[in-house]
């Protein structure tokens, strides 16, 4: 990767910075003057905390830049940058030459190997939807076994998870849920996978009560909607998780919608001010929860019938804790017919 892609100027903006490290997938960016002097990095983590203290995206990537980053100079030996990743837990160290500027960017996997850590949490998988905004695709075919690609969306979504550490599924199933069973028993994958089936529509939290009473999950588990792919570091977010001391945290996509009509700003029948199609910076719902099941067991006690956002505010209403853990890279929903035929090329 040319050096160029890492390096941002410092009065550009965090957006810009969002699409830089988007493009780029190194997890930083080294904020450098005029002469490609290195004056700070900006990381995933710097512009989630800004986003999380509400500032706007319009601001200035030198006003919440790291001001006294890890780095070494050329010359430096393995076992400097071993020690300097070990000592700091930092994940990437940029590289100087004599006069400050930077000449690369150092990657922790390229000097310690990186074991991939088996979690014994579950991970929920919404499945038995009947998918009626993908109508008549999912006349045949459930959504969860739509392709993407050259496999299923339901393969993607485990094997995103496994590439976690993740080994253990549950999958809530409905709608064409022998087909689904099916198709999943025959790729024989090497993981524990259950399946709990609901016997009529529960809404889209409700067949989470099924789970919970078949099993007796206690630690921190993960539950995703199945037309949902989002490229985010689970370990990060689980982190996140228990700082906040959550019952539940929702994973947030960082989304910049047009309004493709002129807004009006009123004051007592007055016109104050015209926006011509303003773009606004929003966070959405991507679908995908990390859960405490000690803390939320009880909201579904005497409900037959529970749809996900009624659950999230029966728990705000209870006094519980409803983190957001903003995401800004990808976010794919195969949910809806446009985007999936988009996807599929027709």
């Amino acid at each position: 990767m040319k050096i160029e892609k890492v390096l941002i100027n410092p009065n550009s903006t965090i957006r810009d910075a969002i699409n830089q490290l988007n493009e780029t997938a190194l997890q930083i960016l080294v904020v450098c003057n005029q002469q490609n002097q290195i004056i700070g990095i900006i990381t995933d983590g710097d512009i989630r905390r800004a986003i999380i203290k509400g500032v706007s995206l319009d601001e200035k990537v030198k006003n919440i830049m790291n001001k006294n980053p890890k780095f070494l100079k050329i010359g430096f030996t393995e076992e400097m940058a071993k020690q300097t990743f070990l000592k700091y837990g930092v994940k990437r160290i940029p590289i100087v030459d004599d006069d400050m500027r930077v000449v690369d960017v150092l990657k922790i996997e390229d000097f310690i190997e990186i074991k991939k850590k088996i979690k014994s949490n579950y991970v929920v998988i919404m499945a038995g939807g009947r998918g009626k905004r993908l109508d008549p695709i999912t006349k045949i075919i459930p959504k969860p076994l739509l392709l993407v690609g050259e496999k299923t969306m339901v393969e993607h979504i485990i094997k995103r998870f496994a590439d976690w550490g993740f080994t253990k599924f549950i999958l809530t199933l409905h709608y064409k849920k022998e087909m689904i069973k099916a198709y999943i028993d025959s790729l024989k994958l090497p993981y524990e996978i259950h399946y709990v089936e609901e016997d009529y529509p529960m809404g889209t939290a409700g067949g989470l009560k099924l789970v919970f009473n078949r099993f007796n999950i206690e630690d921190t588990m993960i539950v995703t909607n199945c037309d949902i792919l989002v490229d985010v570091n689970f370990e990060s977010v689980m982190e996140f998780h228990k700082e906040k001391q959550a019952a539940v945290t929702i994973i947030g996509a960082i989304i910049n919608t047009s309004i493709p009509y002129g807004v009006l700003k009123v004051n007592d029948g007055i016109l104050e001010k015209l926006e011509e199609k303003p773009s606004i910076d929003m966070i959405i719902n991507t679908g995908i929860y990390v859960i405490e099941p000690l803390k939320v067991k009880s909201i579904f006690e005497g409900e037959e019938y529970l749809d996900m956002t009624d659950f999230l505010e029966k728990l705000r209403s209870s006094g519980k804790i409803v983190a957001v853990y903003p995401h800004h890279g990808e976010f794919l929903d195969i949910g809806q017919k446009k985007l999936y035929r988009n996807l599929l090329g027709i």
